[in-house]
């Protein structure tokens, strides 16, 4: 989304620059399963975000780590979400 909004820009093709960082890290792609959109049904709507709203809820489900700057996130913290700031 952000790209396609010219609010990002990779200096390679976006294919291209996502290979070779994921052969960089040691992160995988999660995908989305019925777990997550369980998850994302029950939140409250602190945040109306349908991208930060799957986020939170893959975060919540899989138990991981959330990082985020965005302050509307810090809502969710009370719904079992570990919260990096």
């Amino acid at each position: 989304m952000k790209i396609s909004i010219g609010k990002l820009q990779l200096p390679t093709a976006f294919d291209t620059f996502i290979n070779k960082q994921l052969k960089l890290i040691t992160y995988e792609i999660l995908p989305i399963n019925t777990n997550h959109l369980t998850t994302n049904i029950s939140l409250p709507f602190h945040h109306r975000d349908p991208f930060d709203r799957l986020l939170i809820s893959q975060a919540i489900t899989e138990h991981l780590i959330f990082l985020s700057r965005d302050t509307k996130m810090a809502d969710y913290k009370a719904e079992q979400l570990s919260l990096v700031w």
